[in-house]
């Protein structure tokens, strides 16, 4: 689970300015991060509730955890796909050469006049 947070940090968060334009991407950050914290919070739960039914059957293991976990994974494995799908189909923002420079540039004349300088 720690890997899967730390890559979702690492690819997941950096694309959302890409994606979302400057003027929501605030708004963006704010409900990726509760999404995020929502699914930490939650998930542990569920997983107790599964160890807990299994316990009071008697069973031993844990097949039901991990198979909770691992149709999880297919799900974001899922949404993956259907992300690099819509990106493919809207202009491929996100696998742009240089995307990042050509962004910070971009943000920066927004924001800073060059005129006056």
């Amino acid at each position: 689970m720690g890997i899967g947070i730390g890559l979702f940090c690492s690819v997941i968060i950096p694309t959302l300015p890409m994606i979302v334009t400057p003027k929501l991407l605030g708004t963006a950050f704010g409900l990726m991060e509760m999404l995020q914290n929502l699914a930490l919070g939650i998930f542990p739960l569920i997983i107790g509730a599964i160890r807990q039914r299994i316990i009071e059957q008697t069973l031993e293991g844990f097949h039901e955890e991990s198979m909770f976990l691992f149709v999880i994974s297919c799900l974001c494995l899922g949404m993956a796909f259907i992300l690099k799908a819509v990106d493919l189909t809207t202009g491929s923002k996100i696998d742009k050469k240089d995307f990042r420079k050509r962004y910070i540039a971009e943000v920066l004349k927004e924001t800073v006049n060059v005129e006056e300088y």
